[in-house]
């Protein structure tokens, strides 16, 4: 699976139907088979990845939003 093709996303539309909220939730998951940090919206949309804990949660404030861990 290749993420840039596969699951091509528009940041800026994405982060502007967040209903106005501005948390998202960071949770390690399986992806690619390997385990990743994924960034979540509120309606557990996949809106990001990365390898590192601190790389997705420096993505989402790039963005200003606020992240959060998920348990």
């Amino acid at each position: 699976m290749n993420v840039k093709r596969d699951h091509q996303l528009d940041l800026a539309e994405t982060f502007s139907e967040l209903g106005g909220s501005n948390i998202v939730f960071i949770d390690r998951r399986p992806w690619e088979g390997k385990l990743r940090y994924v960034i979540l919206d509120g309606s557990s949309e996949i809106i990001g990845v990365a390898d590192e804990r601190e790389v997705a949660f420096a993505a989402a404030r790039q963005y200003g939003l606020e992240p959060v861990s998920a348990h």
